[in-house]
């Protein structure tokens, strides 16, 4: 009862909101019956199916935000001021995303095999490609 959104983040995972507000774009995240999060920005959510995790932001202030992790049950913070429109996955499903946006720049992260590493300074974009249907990553981009 009271469901906002809802959708199927892979085969097996269905997450849906709640308690959704309209004038900050934030709800109550379920998967499972079970309550993940609070204040979660309902675009924000992105799967990595090869990592079975589900990232989201939370804290939602301007574009920026916390990143959290729903795997296995458990939720955990990834890293407060990240970029809310920089999160992308890209061909081998790491998590890549902008920390620290200030002045048009940030700091790269990428998330491998469940550890956060630092890639790149002065990052201004993600881009993430198509070509011969295989993607690939431009790590900084000059304006």
């Amino acid at each position: 009862d009271g469901v906002a959104y809802g959708k199927y983040v892979s085969d097996d995972l269905y997450v849906y909101m709640k308690d959704y507000k309209v004038e900050t774009g934030t709800g109550t995240l379920y998967a499972f019956g079970k309550e993940i999060a609070k204040e979660v920005s309902w675009n924000s959510i992105l799967y990595s199916e090869k990592y079975e995790s589900l990232y989201f932001f939370t804290d939602k202030k301007d574009n920026n935000g916390t990143l959290n992790c729903y795997k296995s049950g458990k939720t955990n913070k990834v890293m407060k001021d990240v970029r809310i429109d920089s999160l992308n996955i890209n061909q081998n499903n790491d998590v890549l995303f902008l920390h620290d946006f200030k002045n048009g720049e940030g700091i790269l992260y990428a998330i491998k095999k469940g550890k956060t590493i630092k890639v790149d300074y002065d990052v201004s974009k993600i881009i993430v490609f198509m070509t011969n249907d295989e993607y690939d990553l431009l790590a900084k981009s000059y304006f």
